[in-house]
């Protein structure tokens, strides 16, 4: 019996350390992945929960986990164990009995592939390692467009005239150009491939154009894996049409001939050089 005695608690030992990873038959966690679009992320939640559980890993097959909530209102806790996996307790000790809703998360697979969740968790009730995978559909780059149209009363976008030979560029939040593009006659701009993250778009072009839409010129936004977001710029010239108003004063001197005033007004003194008067069917 003194022989037997150590072997037994050796056994016990090596089913009490059993490796998360093992997919042990018969762990009866019914747990649940929705995922929704990728703006909204995916949620882990169970079913018919038992004091039987004190963690959990969350690991994805493939992709990086972006962002995570824990729903700490039913004291759950997430720790980031590595690029694609998170590590989930809850503040009480053990998983809380009943059915629970343990995180949600936001995650980037490249090149928007297909991707699974796997699920691992001891069940301590029987010693076993047990695992549950559930099929996630990809979230990958996103996407920046827009269009630069001409704009001097600080307009959104409608119906205006798109601008040409514009220089658009993409930085990151820490002011390096990742990449850029020049708009063609419609005025429209567009970059895909952008992993997720934080990142500055602005529109210029040579001196003579002034942003309006916005002010600055340059807009700072996050990319969410998956996603398309749309930004605007308004731009005017500095010598704009709309600057000059044309009145004409008729003075009739007979029957046959009459006098015409002509009076400019311009709200920029220095941006055109001659005035080009075409008059059709008459003699000056």
């Amino acid at each position: 019996m003194a022989r037997i005695l150590p072997f037994l608690i050796a056994f016990i030992f090596a089913q009490c350390v059993t490796p998360l990873e093992s997919n042990a038959q018969g762990c009866n966690l019914k747990t649940a992945v929705f995922a929704f679009a990728c703006t909204s992320g995916a949620t882990v939640s169970y079913e018919e929960g038992i004091d039987c559980y004190t963690e959990m890993r969350v690991l994805l097959d493939v992709g990086t986990f972006y962002q995570w909530t824990a729903n700490s209102a039913d004291n759950w806790i997430v720790e980031q164990l590595a690029p694609n996996e998170l590590l989930v307790t809850n503040s009480n000790g053990l998983f809380p009995s009943g059915d629970h809703t343990m995180l949600n998360f936001l995650y980037y697979t490249p090149g928007g592939f297909p991707s699974e969740l796997i699920l691992l968790y001891n069940d301590e009730c029987v010693l076993e390692g047990c695992a549950n995978t559930h099929p996630l559909p990809g979230c990958g780059e996103s996407c920046i467009t827009g269009t630069v149209y001409r704009e001097c009363a600080d307009m959104p976008l409608s119906n205006q005239p798109g601008l040409d030979e514009f220089l658009v560029e993409v930085s990151d939040d820490m002011g390096n150009i990742i990449t850029t593009y020049i708009t063609g006659t419609d005025g429209t701009y567009s970059f895909c491939d952008l992993p997720p993250g934080n990142y500055v778009v602005r529109a210029s072009k040579d001196p003579g154009w002034t942003p309006k839409v916005p002010a600055t010129g340059m807009y700072a936004l996050e990319l969410t894996p998956g996603t398309e977001q749309f930004r605007n710029f308004g731009s005017c010239p500095e010598c704009d049409c709309d600057d000059v108003e044309i009145l004409f004063q008729e003075e009739i001197l007979s029957p046959d001939s009459s006098v015409y005033n002509l009076c400019l007004f311009l709200d920029n003194y220095f941006c055109f050089e001659k005035l080009l008067l075409e008059v059709d069917s008459v003699e000056i």
